[in-house]
């Protein structure tokens, strides 16, 4: 069995995912609870698109107690979009069965290659929702609420039970992901000094990854709560070409599937629009708003105007007639294309997921210039993620797969602001 299971493993490399369903299916007719074959067929039901076989076959595997096995043609490194499949579904359904190591090269062979939509097919049940409340006009924020101090409204406009909260004070799974294209070489200690200055002022229980991205995205390094071994990794830190930001956002998206804690955020430092990445706009911003991550956007261009975010009522394409006039009639005007370096987008994600935009200021010297605003933008940002809770509830009248649904959360003891997720997509 050894000896087909290597076979199968090399049609994979090679792009030959008929040749693996076959070879698979043979051992699995011999041994129908072999993990690494279960593996190796699902993911050739992946590429093949026969996803509900796909996720059939990852759910034995990763129910079989000889899941941490790798015997067969161990020195073989899977194909690039296996780590990122397995790392969603084990998050999925089995977090607590240990898979083969994924070293920090696997996981940059594993950043995404091609369109992220097929990482995030499975259905969004429990909507999660990052909450920031705020005391006053001077931002202190209001701590020690529960359950029943909020409120959720969906788009139904019925009052949604809140399944769970994480309260404020819960530690939180952190991804960095810095800026390294054109343009971002004179700002390499300014970016360093911030970072660090954030990693230190995290709750010391919060574990974060750093990742930069150029002309494609790269992890510095994955999870950890090692602070000195975090900011060793920003020296790994060297800009270059290109900005796949939309790849890198993707990245990070994926691997918040294996974190350790419900709290999540993504920091996305960035110095302008996406350049390059595989990954469509379309496609992360699907992704990011069926996720539940927090995604925070300090954005280095100076004067970056604010872009106001636009709420298409569905993505689904299959909408035709009626339901399709519908809403086109119901959505709202896009807003004018801001001019390039406003990085319009990763704001709209980030009103979208709960997450705090920082700009540029024009006035930066007050704050002691770029330097100063950016450890200062990085020291709010680390308030606001020590301060945020997390809401989660089930619909009791979920949307159709792939349409945007409106969110409203409500608070009952007297405070100045809300800020949560806008919406989301099942």
């Amino acid at each position: 069995m050894d000896a087909l299971l290597t076979q199968a493993r090399a049609a994979l490399q090679r792009g030959d995912d008929a040749a693996a369903l076959e070879l698979t299916t043979q051992i699995l007719a011999a041994e129908p609870t072999d993990a690494q074959a279960l593996l190796a067929r699902s993911l050739a039901n992946y590429r093949l698109n026969d996803l509900a076989q796909a996720e059939a076959d990852l759910s034995a595997a990763l129910a079989s107690s000889e899941a941490g096995g790798d015997s067969a043609s161990a020195d073989m490194r899977w194909p690039e979009d296996f780590l990122a499949w397995v790392s969603t579904v084990r998050a999925v359904y089995a977090p607590h069965i240990e898979l083969p190591d994924i070293s920090l090269d696997d996981l940059n062979v594993a950043a995404p290659a091609a369109a992220v939509s097929a990482h995030f097919v499975m259905n969004v049940e429990i909507v999660r929702i990052p909450v920031i409340v705020e005391r006053n006009i001077v931002g202190a924020f209001l701590g020690g609420l529960t359950a029943p101090d909020f409120g959720v409204v969906d788009g139904t406009g019925l009052p949604q039970p809140i399944r769970e909260l994480i309260p404020e004070n819960d530690p939180t799974s952190i991804g960095i992901l810095v800026d390294a294209g054109a343009g971002t070489a004179d700002k390499t200690d300014a970016i360093r000094n911030a970072v660090s200055r954030l990693l230190e002022a995290l709750q010391p229980e919060d574990e974060v990854f750093i990742a930069q991205y150029s002309d494609s995205a790269e992890f510095l390094s994955d999870f950890s709560t090692d602070r000195v071994a975090l900011a060793a990794a920003l020296s790994g830190y060297t800009p270059s070409a290109g900005r796949a930001m939309h790849d890198a956002i993707a990245m990070g998206l994926i691997r918040m599937r294996s974190a350790k804690f419900e709290k999540k955020a993504l920091i996305v430092i960035a110095d302008g629009d996406d350049a390059g990445s595989r990954t469509t706009e379309d496609e992360i911003l699907v992704a990011a708003r069926r996720e539940g991550v927090a995604v925070h956007a300090l954005l280095m261009v100076p004067g970056a105007k604010r872009w106001r975010p636009t709420f298409v009522p569905t993505e689904d394409p299959t909408l035709t007639g009626e339901a399709a006039a519908e809403a086109e009639a119901t959505a709202e005007p896009a807003p004018e294309p801001l001019p390039e370096g406003n990085a319009g987008l990763l704001q709209e994600i980030s009103h979208n997921t709960g997450g705090l935009v920082a700009l540029r200021p024009a006035a930066e010297a007050r704050f002691g210039g770029f330097a100063g605003w950016l450890e200062l933008a990085c020291s709010d940002l680390s308030d606001y993620i020590n301060n945020q809770y997390l809401l989660l509830f089930r619909s009791t009248d979920p949307p159709e797969r792939g349409v945007w649904r409106e969110l409203r959360v409500s608070v009952t003891p007297k405070h100045e602001k809300i800020r949560a997720r806008s919406g989301y997509v099942r």
